[in-house]
C-alpha cells in the first residue's frame, strides 16, 4: 500500500519473513577420509641407568709351540705343547697349527686335527675336523695347517692342548703350535 505523507509519496513493502522449521535428525553421514599423520612429537627424557649385572666369569688364556718330534706315517700322533687350568671357563676357542717336516715329498692324505683333554687323561679320538696339510713348496721340507674350533670344558680343571698329527709319510718331523682361549 501506498500513502502520500507531507507531499511525498511512500512505498508500502510487505515483508515476507520466512523462518526455518526444523524437522527429525538424519543419520550421520559416511566417515571422512583418514588425513596425514601430524609430526612426531618431543623426544622425551632417558631413563635412569639401570645397575650393573654379574661379573661374567674369569677368562684364561695361552699360547704354546712343541719343539719338533719325529711322528710316525699313518697314525695319530698327539702333540700336547699346552697346559691350562680353565679357572671358572666352561667352553674354550682353540687354534691349532701343525708342521710336517719332511726330507720326503708330501704324497696322499696329510692331516692335523685339535686335540683337548683333561690332563694325564687318555689320547681323545677325533674330536673336530681339521685340515689338509698342502705339498710343500719346490726346495722347503716344511709344511703347515691351522684349524680352530670350539670345545665344552670344565671349570676348574687343568686341560692339555695340543694337535694330533697324522701324517702319510713315515719318519716326518711334526711340530704343534696352539693358543686357548677359555671364557
Amino acid at each position: 500500500m501506498n500513502r502520500l505523507v507531507a507531499g511525498k509519496l511512500v512505498l508500502g513493502l510487505a515483508m515476507v519473513m520466512v523462518a526455518a522449521c526444523k524437522g527429525d535428525k538424519g543419520d550421520p553421514g559416511p566417515a571422512g577420509t583418514v588425513g596425514p599423520q601430524g609430526q612426531a612429537g618431543p623426544q622425551g627424557d632417558p631413563g635412569a641407568v639401570g645397575p650393573a649385572g654379574p661379573a661374567g666369569p674369569t677368562g684364561v688364556m695361552g699360547y704354546a709351540q712343541s719343539n719338533g718330534q719325529a711322528v710316525t706315517g699313518a697314525t695319530f700322533n698327539y702333540i700336547y705343547p699346552l697346559t691350562l687350568n680353565t679357572a671358572s671357563a666352561t667352553k674354550c676357542i682353540v687354534s691349532v697349527t701343525g708342521w710336517l717336516d719332511t726330507t720326503a715329498a708330501i704324497t696322499g692324505l696329510n692331516e692335523t686335527f685339535p686335540a683337548v683333554k683333561v690332563s694325564g687323561a687318555a689320547d681323545p679320538g677325533l674330536q673336530s675336523y681339521g685340515c689338509y696339510f698342502p705339498a710343500a713348496p719346490s726346495g722347503n721340507p716344511y709344511t703347515s695347517c691351522s684349524y680352530t674350533f670350539v670345545t665344552t670344558v670344565t671349570p676348574s680343571t687343568a686341560y692339555q692342548f695340543g694337535c694330533n698329527l697324522r701324517p702319510n709319510a713315515a719318519n716326518s718331523g711334526g711340530y704343534c703350535a696352539v693358543a686357548a682361549s677359555c671364557f
